[in-house]
């Protein structure tokens, strides 16, 4: 996102709310801590990408939709917007 966007703040803040409408729900497998070799096996933290590590836009997609684990909720609306690195 660039420096100045509050989409990040506004996903949270829709985030946060499925959680506490529904505090059964499970964290997805790949936003869990793998700490162990089983634990990467079994798909724990496969998809995080460590945004510092890229010099472009990371986009995580921690809550996959399409598994029903929130129907029908889309927690971030991406304006689809890019910037130039080089002018920040």
């Amino acid at each position: 996102e660039a420096p100045k966007s509050t989409r990040t703040y506004e996903a949270y803040k829709r985030t946060e709310e499925a959680a506490l409408a529904d505090p059964s729900l499970p964290v997805p497998l790949g936003m869990r801590n793998a700490p162990t070799t089983l634990m990467k096996e079994v798909g724990y933290g496969k998809s995080y990408m460590y945004n510092p590590e890229f010099a472009h836009p990371v986009h995580n997609t921690y809550l996959y939709l399409s598994s029903g684990l929130i129907p029908g909720c889309d927690t971030f609306e991406s304006g689809g917007d890019t910037w130039d690195e080089e002018a920040l």
